[in-house]
């Protein structure tokens, strides 16, 4: 039996109450206190492919550049 507050980590499978990250004030994510594991991600979806957004076009930028000066 366990209390309604708390969650079962998915990683350790032990029943925890989790540790919300907060950043300026609006909530980023939960994790689990003795693994470590994120448990919920409360950021919107399109701000997670941001990072893959960027890389792709600094990549193809990259490979424009050294294709017009090499070939």
């Amino acid at each position: 039996m366990y209390n309604r507050t708390t969650v079962q980590c998915k990683a350790c499978g032990s029943f925890v109450v989790p540790r919300m990250d907060i950043y300026y004030g609006q909530p980023v994510a939960t994790f689990c206190p003795i693994c470590g594991n994120m448990i919920e991600d409360f950021s919107p979806a399109w701000a997670k492919y941001i990072p893959h957004f960027i890389g792709f076009i600094l990549a193809a930028a990259f490979i424009f550049c050294v294709k017009e000066t090499f070939f």
